[in-house]
């Protein structure tokens, strides 16, 4: 019984992706980002990163800190503004990939995340589920 639980305690602590980061939005003083949580554990995020220079959050919290997710429920986002260096140059054609550094709740492993460089999904994409049409077969 131990040795099939291993696994998923192994899954657990060491997730392939535990969180999902997407730019919302960039000026010249800010930047916005998503932040979802896809594990049932809870995670702090202890860093963020533009181009090598550490971030402060806009309300000078210290860590954020993601409640984990519900079973069968989609990752929730929650939005989060970073003030800028006034000598960070952010380029107008892409918004900038930003470096997170979080563990989960109860590890001492740092581990890494880079932000996508688009706006999040919205919930409403998934309300309703995939859409079907009735397949008509027909004899040839």
């Amino acid at each position: 019984m131990i040795y099939k639980n291993q696994k998923k305690i192994r899954l657990a602590l060491s997730p392939h992706k535990a969180i999902q980061v997407f730019t919302e939005n960039n000026s010249f003083d800010s930047i916005s980002l998503s932040i979802a949580n896809n594990e049932r554990m809870a995670v702090e995020i202890t860093n963020v990163a533009l181009q090598g220079k550490n971030l402060s959050l806009t309300n000078g919290k210290k860590s954020l800190f993601l409640k984990g997710r519900e079973i069968g429920k989609p990752p929730e986002f929650f939005n989060f503004k970073f003030s800028l260096l006034s000598n960070t140059n952010l380029g107008k054609e892409e918004p900038p990939s930003t470096t997170i550094s979080y563990k989960l709740l109860g590890t001492n492993k740092l581990r890494k995340a880079t932000s996508l460089p688009y706006p999040s999904y919205s919930k409403e994409l998934l309300k309703g589920g995939i859409l079907r049409e009735k397949i008509r077969f027909q004899k040839l």
